[in-house]
């Protein structure tokens, strides 16, 4: 940092820079990755559950009043609770041998066909698949007793020829079922399942067991309805496995809605078996680095994928389940809404699995608040009526929200006020178009517009225990000439829990579109309807494209209110220039950071280096408070990545920065050739 006039003892700027490789883990800023969006979708969630009675029978007359859904601390009203319809979605059960002694190899066989035995043939429909150094499939997915009794028997005692025949014939059908026929989706994803392990075990250096669990956990995201996996092991080999391993295979598991059996095939009682589990984890504690992972990788390496999406909601399974004296399989069944179970009584095991597999409830709720998309929320559900049991899983991953089409009726009255000679102005919102790189079409651009909820039409609903609000959005780009180049429109009803109203008019609802454009003059139109309150709102702003640098470049930079984590696989916008390593950057349009609210601010922005010079890139940070020079930051550039684009993250500690206003620019230098962005802000003390 460079001294100014304000003297050493003045430099009280904190920057950390965090440049963004492909599958690199970004560590930002934990009060920046904890803070959670207030606004809540008002798409209702679905809870899968199995009720039993005290004897293990289905209960068949359950009703909303008997039992209580916690969300995030928070009960939920439940709106609907049925029994789900089988015919629909036949249940997808995947059952997982490990490899196991002869002995306890006799032990799983004798269970599995137990459970063949006593399902009902209609209904459900069984998958066998064995670890052995990855993943190897004996039968696809069918309800053919006789073909699965073939498998199971090889996948456990049948002589070595039999069984490599047997995954020989079956992935030979699964390659040619994926070429064409009615199976074909379901025999895509069955193979990227056996894909995903070989490739989890080669990159990340996993075990065999972990690797397998984890993929068949995270393949059947896609899979319609009920989805159980039971899995046959010698679970003491599991007592050494990393908690960071197994809790992504919880969260893979419940964002995939897969619910997880264990059976452990070591003949032990419960009691015995509990005890063997606590002493093993003694021994993992007393021997650091004895883990299911190799010691040259890091679970989290090669990409994030046990990162605050994960962490501060499923800290407890690390810190009570495990330390508790469980074994790692039973914290994980447990979390997933399933059970483990021990070899010493094969039949009662067994049966307590069938039961699971037979009718289900799905019981339907909204959340009380809506944390931002991909990130996990906690659930408890308790049963309120005697003699009643109850399994669900420990929560749920937040669906990505849906782009609701705007009625005709609002697009019709928000296109009348973009039209009218003076813009109405019943409202404040903040509109913003932001400019990236090249693409094939031109300039990529992100039109983002925010809305304040402190001055929207906030109703309460004492009997849902929940807020609401109602708006609606359009926003169009016209050229030169007038003609519209690209326009989106969008219907925006949220809700939350009525605890946390007075937090949600602190917030903002955010909406982004991105969208290409050749350089040129352009007028970016958009409008805001308030529906509760009839509000409504419209701005009108000229902007410029530029053509593409020669140079290095940079682009638009923005102050981050969050980063909403990616739903599912990376997210299926990978256009969207307003992403990084951890997730969709939502900007600040507000102007003002608050220094009680966070101790830093965060900003973003894209680096375009000139790859055809052979001089390094110099980036560094210029912060002013009004007139005055603070002092120039050096921020670190990697060197070795050929992106054309690299996202990058900075930071800045506002602790001990007085309240005022303030502008910072981003100047990137290479050779002779210089390029700058800035952003202007109030740091306010409240």
């Amino acid at each position: 940092m460079q001294p100014t006039a304000a003297g050493p003892a003045r430099m009280l700027l904190i920057w950390t820079a965090l440049g963004i490789l492909p599958g690199l883990f970004l560590p930002f800023s934990p009060a920046l990755a904890q803070t959670a969006a207030v606004v809540s979708n008002v798409d209702e969630v679905a809870l899968d559950l199995v009720a039993r009675d005290r004897k293990g029978n289905f209960v068949a007359d359950l009703k909303p009043g008997d039992l209580e859904i916690v969300d995030g601390g928070s009960p939920v009203a439940i709106k609907d609770l049925r029994i789900a319809d089988a015919s629909a979605h036949p249940r997808a059960v995947t059952l997982l041998f490990d490899d196991m002694e002869p002995g306890n190899a006799r032990s799983a066989r004798d269970a599995a066909l137990e459970i063949l035995r006593d399902t009902p043939a209609t209904g459900v429909s069984f998958t066998v698949l064995r670890v052995d150094g990855r993943l190897h499939l004996l039968q696809g997915p069918t309800g053919d007793r006789e073909a699965l009794k073939k498998a199971v028997n090889a996948a456990t005692m049948g002589p070595a020829a039999e069984y490599l025949a047997l995954v020989a014939a079956a992935e030979k059908q699964l390659t040619g079922d994926t070429q064409a026929g009615p199976n074909q989706n379901a025999a895509k994803l069955l193979l990227a399942e056996i894909l995903a392990s070989q490739k989890t075990i080669q990159d990340t250096h996993f075990t065999p067991s972990v690797a397998g669990l984890l993929a068949v956990s995270q393949g059947q995201q896609e899979v319609p309805g009920r989805k159980t996996v039971v899995y046959f092991s010698q679970s003491l080999s599991w007592n050494r496995s990393d908690p960071e391993v197994l809790r992504s295979i919880v969260k893979e598991a419940n964002r995939s809605r897969v619910t997880i059996y264990s059976m452990d095939a070591h003949a032990v009682d419960p009691q015995a078996g509990a005890g063997l589990a606590a002493t093993g984890v003694l021994a993992r504690s007393a021997n650091v680095g004895q883990t299911g992972v190799a010691q040259t990788a890091s679970p989290t390496s090669s990409a994030p994928t046990t990162d605050t999406v994960f962490g501060e909601q499923m800290g407890r399974y690390e810190t009570s389940e495990i330390v508790s004296g469980k074994s790692p399989l039973e914290a994980i069944c447990e979390a997933t809404g399933g059970s483990h179970e021990y070899g010493g009584d094969t039949r009662r095991s067994a049966r307590k699995i069938v039961g699971a597999l037979g009718p289900y409830y799905e019981a339907s709720f909204t959340p009380p608040v809506q944390a931002s998309e991909g990130r996990f929320r906690p659930v408890k559900v308790r049963a309120l009526r005697a003699g009643v049991v109850l399994e669900a899983r420990e929560g749920y991953f937040v669906p990505p929200r849906r782009i609701v089409p705007l009625p005709p009726a609002f697009e019709t009255r928000l296109m009348e006020a973009l039209a009218a000679p003076k813009l109405p102005a019943e409202m404040p919102f903040r509109s913003a178009l932001l400019q990236f790189g090249e693409s094939g079409d031109g300039r990529v651009n992100s039109i983002v517009l925010e809305t304040p909820l402190r001055d929207a039409d906030l109703r309460s609903d004492p009997a849902a225990k929940a807020w609401s609000v109602h708006l609606a959005v359009v926003a169009q780009v016209r050229n030169k000439a007038g003609a519209v180049v690209e326009r989106f429109s969008q219907d925006l009803p949220r809700q939350g829990a009525l605890d946390q109203q007075a937090a949600a008019r602190r917030d903002a609802v955010t909406v982004q579109r991105h969208f290409s454009a050749p350089p040129g003059d352009y007028v970016l139109e958009s409008a805001v309807l308030d529906v509760n309150g009839g509000k409504i709102a419209a701005q009108r702003a000229n902007f410029t494209i530029a053509p593409a640098s020669s140079g290095p470049a940079l682009s638009d930079a923005v102050v981050v209110r969050r980063i909403e984590p990616f739903a599912g696989d990376q997210d299926s916008d990978q256009s969207n220039p307003l992403r990084c390593a951890d997730g969709k950057v939502v900007p600040d349009l507000s102007g003002h950071v608050s220094k009680a609210a966070s101790p830093s601010l965060t900003l973003f922005f894209d680096l375009y280096p000139d790859r055809k010079s052979p001089e390094k890139l110099l980036l560094m940070a210029e912060v002013r408070r009004g007139d005055a020079l603070m002092g120039i930051v050096p921020l670190i550039v990697p060197e070795d990545s050929e992106r054309t684009s690299i996202p990058y993250l900075a930071e800045l500690a506002t602790a001990d920065l007085p309240p005022g206003a303030y502008r910072m620019t981003v100047i990137l230098k290479q050779g002779s050739q210089t390029a700058s962005q800035s952003v202007s802000f109030a740091l306010d003390a409240q």
